[in-house]
């Protein structure tokens, strides 16, 4: 149902919509501009550890080498296996 207004407060009605518009853009714009400084634009300024960078690289590298070195003996395994087989059925 459309309301009625007198000719006296349709200009100010209007008035107050474009007032609302303009505030709830407003709101969206500043909180857009907070998300990005807090998202992209703070950690890119965060100073960087050299130190912490530096151990996480070298735990990385040490739980690689450990994993490598758990599985060195696995592939030597099958090998061994398949070769087993592989005589064992030329021979019967």
């Amino acid at each position: 149902m459309l309301h009625q207004y007198s000719k006296e407060q349709a200009p100010i009605m209007v008035q107050v919509t474009l007032a609302v518009k303009i505030l709830a853009s407003l709101i969206v714009t500043v909180t857009v501009v907070a998300l990005v400084l807090l998202l992209i634009i703070l950690p890119l300024l965060a100073p960087h550890n050299l130190e912490t960078v530096e151990w996480l690289n070298q735990a990385e590298y040490n739980e690689l080498k450990e994993w490598i070195s758990s599985k060195k003996g696995t592939l030597e395994k099958y090998q061994s296996t398949a070769q087993g087989i592989y005589d064992f059925k030329n021979c019967a």
